[in-house]
């Protein structure tokens, strides 16, 4: 159940269960198992979720949370890989979010973000803008940048695709459109004539959306 996360992931199907079934007919100690990967922390572990909870930081009115691990703590507390697994997953448990980040330092100033979301927002378009990418409700990427430098990159990245699914739904426009599609909002959006040349609209269009994500992303909480 560590690949359906506990049956829970969109992977879970119907021949899932009947594996898991026909493993409880084996005689399978399935308790012990379970204690062993599910409800078992160790003493590192918990620290780490500790320092990650005491300086979580929300963004969006709560949609936002975003969580770190560095270095530092990992060395002073001597944290393994296996007591650094999968702490992705505690920023997404917060109530009200949307996307979970954590950023995890893996060596100075080289920081491993990994983004969880819901239904309504895409976490590899979220990735992509920062170089990286994945599946729609989970990604990654790398960012070798001092920590409060890739906390603007990732607030950037997130406000920028959300800035432009709300635009895009408000213009009836769908959430991945033609080139073609997306110039001709461009246009309508930030009211370019035809005096300017193709290449002269793009640059215009790309300057003006640019001001407006970082006006979302100064203006957030």
């Amino acid at each position: 159940s560590t690949d359906t996360g506990c049956f829970a992931y969109a992977n879970t199907t119907a021949q899932t269960h009947a594996v898991a079934a026909a493993l409880l007919r084996t005689g399978i100690d399935y308790q012990t198992v379970n204690k062993v990967f599910f409800r078992t922390k160790s003493r590192k572990r918990l620290a780490m979720e500790a320092h990650m909870v005491d300086t979580m930081e929300t963004y969006d009115e709560g949609r936002l949370v975003l969580m770190t691990i560095p270095l530092s703590l990992i060395e002073e507390i001597q944290a393994t890989e296996g007591d650094a697994e999968d702490l992705s997953s505690l920023a997404g448990l917060v109530e009200g979010n949307d996307c979970a980040v954590t950023m995890r330092e893996l060596k100075p100033d080289e920081w491993k973000i990994s983004v969880r979301t819901g239904a309504r927002v895409n976490a590899t378009r979220v990735c992509q803008l920062m170089g990286g990418g994945g599946h729609k409700s989970a990604a990654g990427c790398t960012l070798s940048v001092p920590l409060e430098e890739a906390k603007r990159q990732v607030l950037e990245a997130y406000f920028t695709d959300k800035t432009r699914v709300k635009e895009f739904e408000e213009m009836g426009i769908p959430s991945s459109p033609s080139a073609v599609e997306l110039m001709s909002y461009m246009r309508t959006r930030y009211e370019i004539d035809n005096s300017y040349t193709a290449e002269e609209m793009r640059i215009i269009a790309g300057v003006r959306y640019s001001i407006n994500v970082r006006y979302s992303v100064n203006t957030s909480d």
